[in-house]
């Protein structure tokens, strides 16, 4: 009887725990190559980056490795992915 209740206890408690943690995020697959964080361009920089490439609204946050900016063009989303080190294209279209 000792075990069985030590048994039911344990179960309970595990599925406390797996109720209470929150699923795993799955981050963006990797598009660009490594840079530490230190090698990585300022976010001003990529927007600047943006701006030159004839964006007026948009927004750029960190993806996949890569700086990624949303945007629109011709009434369509667009996302461009930029090497966070370079600054040079590494894959863009429609979202």
């Amino acid at each position: 009887m000792r075990n069985l209740t030590a048994l039911l206890i344990a179960a309970a408690s595990q599925t406390s725990l797996n109720l209470a943690l929150p699923s795993i995020a799955h981050a963006s697959p990797q598009t660009c190559e490594y840079h530490p964080p230190q090698d990585w361009m300022p976010l001003v920089k990529a927007e600047e980056l943006a701006r030159s490439m004839g964006f007026e609204k948009f927004f750029v946050q960190p993806d996949g490795g890569c700086w990624s900016i949303y945007t629109t063009k011709d009434g369509a989303r667009w996302r461009v992915m930029i090497d966070p080190k370079t600054g040079q294209i590494v894959k863009q279209g429609q979202t």
